[in-house]
C-alpha cells in the first residue's frame, strides 16, 4: 500500500510539473524575501506597502542581474572570432612531434573517419550483388546510370512576423513562468498568515498537536530562509572572488562569469565545475601560452577551499541537517522528475522535508534517511560491531568518543546501553551464548584499557554561590567528572590493605557485575576506596562476603530485564544480614526509575535508587562524605598520597 502510494505521489509530481515547479519557486522566493518585508514593516511601513518595496527592489535587482548578463554575454559571443587564430595555434602546439601520440591518434580518428564515409557509399562487390539479383539472360540488359535529380534550398521568406513569432515563440514559455511566479510571490506575501492559519488547522489544532505543528512550520520556515539567505551571501562573495580574480589574471568580461559562478554554484557539486569551464575555456583561446589557464584553474580551487571551509563554516556556524549523500540524492531525483529549475531546488526542498520529518510521524522515515545524525546511535554502533565479532572498531570508536568525553560518560552513555541490548537479546533467546561471552570479554577489557585514561580538560561552569556556601561544596562533590585523586591502579592496591568504604555487588549475573566494576572505578578515581564482589559466587554468598568485609556502604548493580525479578530479593538480604549498609541500587534503565518501583526498594531497605551511572557516582561519594572519620567529611587525612606510594613500595 504504502509503495502505490509513492508511485502516486511521485506521478502526481511528475505530470503536475507545470503548475508545481512555478507554486514551489514562488514558496523559495517567499522564504527569501519575508526577511526583508518583515524587516521594512518592523520600520514602520504598512503590510501591504512593505510587500510592495520589497517587491520592487527584488524585481529591480532581478531585472537588473538579467540586463547585465545578456550585454556581457553578447560581447563574448562577439569577440570570439578573433580567437581563432590562438586556438588554431595551440592546437598545433599540442601535437608536439610530426609522428607524436597526439597526432598519430588525430590522424588514426581521420582515417576511421573516412573508412565509416566510404562504408556508407556503394558497396565494394557491387558486381556479386547485380549477379544475384538479374536473371540468367543479364548480358542483354544494360545497366543505365541512374538519373541524378538536383536539390534545391530555398529558404523561407524572412518578416518582421516570422522574427517575432520565433523570438516569442522561445521566450514565452520562460516568460509565462516568470510571470506567474511574481504572481504567486506577492499573494503568498500578502496572504501568508491566512494561509499558516488554514495550514495548521488542516494539520489539526488539538493541544498536542498545534505545538508539533507551529514547531514544524516556525522550524521550517526558519532553516530554509536561514539557509536561502546564507547561501545567497556565500555564492555572492564567491563570484565576486572569482571576478576579481579573473580581472587580474587578465581574463575577458570577468564580471559575467563572476555573476555566473554566483549563479551556478546553487546547483550542488557540479555548479562550481560548470562555473569554472566557461572562463578556462576562454583563457584557453585568448592567451597564446598556457599561464591564463592555470592561474584560471588555480584561482577557482583556491576559492572553492576558501569558501568551503571557511566562510560556510563561519556564516552556517552548523550544518543544515542534511547529509552529503541525501544531498546527491535529492539532486539527482529531482533533476529527474523536474529538469534543470528541480537541480537548483532541491536542496531547499530537502531541507524543508528533513525538518517537517522532525514533527511529523509519516515524514520521519524519509527525515531519518536524508538527516546528518548518525544511522545508529554510538552504543548501538559498538554493539553490532561487538556483534559482528570486530574487536577493532569498538576501540576505536571508544577512542574517539573520549577526546571530548569523560570516562564516566562512556561507562554511562556507551557501555551500559550497549549491555542493556545485550540482555534484551539474551531476554528473548535470540543470542549464542558464545557471542554473548566474546562481547562480555572485550567489553571487560575496554573498562580497563581506559580506565587509567584521564579526561578531557573542560572549563568549569560558573559558579553561582560564594566558596563558603555549603551547597556550593555539595556541588563541589557531586561533580561528575573532577580529576582522579589516586590512580585507579594504587586504589585498588590500597583497597587491598584497607577496609573499602563501598562494595559493588550484582543483584544476578555477569553483566550486572560489569556495570559494578566500572562504578567501583570510578569511585577509586575519585580516591574513594572502593571494591565490586564477582557475581560468580552464589547470591547468599555474595551477601555474606558483604558482611564479611563490612563495607558501610554497597551499590546494587540491576540491569534490566532479567536482573530486575532479583533486585527485591538481594536488597531484603543484605538488610536482613547487614542492616547499617547503606544501599544504593542502581536499576540501569534508560529512562527514570518509576516511583513504584522506587517505593517497593525503599520498602525492603533500600537507600536510595538511581537509574544512571552518574547519579549512582554522585550519591555514592555523597554517602561516603556523610560517613564519620572520613577525609572527604571532616577533613582529616592520616596519610598524603605520597606517603601512601611509599607505603605501598615498602610492602
Amino acid at each position: 500500500m504504502k509503495f502505490v502510494a509513492v508511485v502516486v505521489f511521485i506521478a502526481t509530481l511528475y505530470l503536475g510539473r507545470e503548475v508545481l515547479i512555478p507554486f514551489v519557486l514562488a514558496l523559495l522566493l517567499c522564504f527569501v524575501l519575508v526577511p526583508m518585508a518583515v524587516r521594512l514593516r518592523r520600520w514602520g511601513l504598512g503590510r501591504i506597502t512593505s510587500i510592495v518595496v520589497t517587491m520592487i527592489l527584488a524585481t529591480t535587482m532581478i531585472a537588473g542581474l538579467g540586463s547585465f548578463f545578456a550585454v556581457q554575454l553578447i560581447d563574448v559571443t562577439m569577440r570570439l572570432p578573433e580567437y581563432q587564430g590562438n586556438i588554431e595555434q595551440k592546437i598545433e602546439s599540442l601535437r608536439i612531434t610530426p609522428n607524436g601520440p597526439i597526432d598519430r591518434a588525430i590522424r588514426m580518428f581521420a582515417r576511421l573517419n573516412d573508412g565509416l564515409d566510404k562504408s556508407t557509399s556503394e558497396p565494394k562487390d557491387k558486381g556479386r550483388y547485380i549477379d544475384k539479383l538479374l536473371p540468367p539472360d543479364k548480358e542483354a540488359i544494360e545497366e543505365s546510370p541512374p538519373k541524378v535529380t538536383p536539390v534545391q534550398m530555398v529558404a523561407p521568406a524572412v518578416t518582421p512576423m516570422g522574427i517575432l513569432s520565433n523570438v516569442t515563440g522561445t521566450a514565452l514559455g520562460p516568460l509565462a513562468t516568470a510571470g506567474i511566479v511574481f504572481v504567486l510571490v506577492i499573494f503568498l506575501l500578502i496572504e501568508r498568515e491566512d494561509l499558516r492559519d488554514r495550514l495548521i488547522r488542516e494539520l489539526g489544532t488539538a493541544p498536542g498537536q498545534l505545538n508539533n505543528t507551529t514547531q514544524a512550520l516556525d522550524d521550517a520556515a526558519y532553516n530554509v530562509s536561514r539557509f536561502l539567505l546564507m547561501q545567497l551571501i556565500v555564492n555572492s562573495t564567491y563570484g565576486l572572488a572569482i571576478g576579481i580574480g579573473l580581472y587580474f589574471i587578465g581574463v575577458p568580461n570577468p564580471a559575467l562569469w563572476g555573476l555566473l559562478a554566483t549563479v551556478l554554484r546553487f546547483v550542488p557539486y557540479i555548479g562550481p565545475i560548470i562555473a569554472s569551464a566557461f572562463p578556462t575555456a576562454l583563457a584557453f583561446a585568448v592567451d597564446p601560452g598556457w599561464g591564463m589557464v592555470i592561474a584560471t584553474v588555480v584561482m577557482f580551487v583556491v576559492v572553492e577551499l576558501i569558501s568551503n571551509n571557511l566562510i560556510e563554516t563561519w556564516l552556517y556556524g552548523t550544518k543544515m541537517g542534511i547529509s552529503s549523500v541525501a544531498i546527491l540524492l535529492s539532486a539527482m531525483f529531482w533533476t529527474w522528475l523536474w529538469g534543470p529549475i528541480g537541480l537548483l531546488m532541491s536542496t531547499p526542498i530537502t531541507v524543508c522535508i528533513v525538518v517537517l520529518g522532525r514533527y511529523i510521524p509519516a515524514l520521519s522515515g524519509i527525515s531519518r534517511f536524508l538527516g546528518d545524525q548518525p544511522g545508529l546511535p554510538l552504543y548501538a554502533r559498538m554493539y553490532q560491531r561487538f556483534l559482528a565479532m570486530d574487536p577493532d572498531e569498538p576501540d576505536q570508536i571508544a577512542q574517539e568518543y573520549l577526546t571530548d568525553h569523560t570516562v564516566e560518560e562512556f561507562y554511562g552513555e556507551v557501555l551500559v546501553p550497549a549491555l542493556r541490548l545485550l540482555e534484551d537479546e539474551r531476554f528473548q533467546d535470540s543470542l549464542e551464548p558464545a557471542r554473548r561471552e566474546f562481547i562480555l570479554e572485550h567489553i571487560r577489557e575496554l573498562i580497563d584499557d581506559v580506565a587509567e585514561r584521564p579526561d578531557p580538560d573542560k572549563k568549569p561552569a560558573a559558579a553561582e554561590t560564594s566558596p563558603s556556601d555549603p551547597a556550593a561544596e555539595s556541588t563541589e562533590t557531586k561533580d561528575p567528572s573532577p580529576a582522579p585523586d589516586v590512580p585507579v591502579a594504587l586504589s585498588g592496591a590500597l583497597a587491598a590493605m584497607t577496609p573499602a568504604q563501598v562494595i559493588c555487588i550484582s543483584a544476578h549475573d555477569e553483566s550486572d557485575e560489569v556495570v559494578a566494576q566500572m562504578i567501583s572505578i570510578l569511585l577509586r578515581r575519585r580516591g574513594i576506596r572502593a571494591s565490586f564482589i564477582p557475581a560468580e559466587l552464589r547470591a547468599a554468598d555474595r551477601v555474606e562476603r558483604l558482611a564479611t568485609e563490612g563495607a558501610p556502604i554497597a551499590c546494587i548493580s540491576v540491569l534490566p530485564p532479567y536482573a530486575a525479578v532479583y533486585a527485591r530479593h538481594t536488597v531484603q538480604r543484605i538488610a536482613a544480614r547487614v542492616p547499617s549498609t547503606k544501599l544504593v541500587v542502581g536499576f540501569w534503565e534508560a529512562s527514570a526509575v518509576s516511583e513504584n518501583l522506587t517505593r517497593q526498594l525503599t520498602a525492603v531497605g533500600a537507600t536510595e535508587v538511581v537509574s544512571s551511572v552518574a547519579q549512582a557516582v554522585a550519591s555514592l561519594v555523597a554517602l561516603v562524605a556523610l560517613e564519620p572519620g572520613d577525609p572527604l567529611n571532616d577533613g582529616e587525612n592520616t596519610q598524603p598520597v605520597e606517603e601512601q606510594e611509599s607505603l605501598l613500595v615498602k610492602v
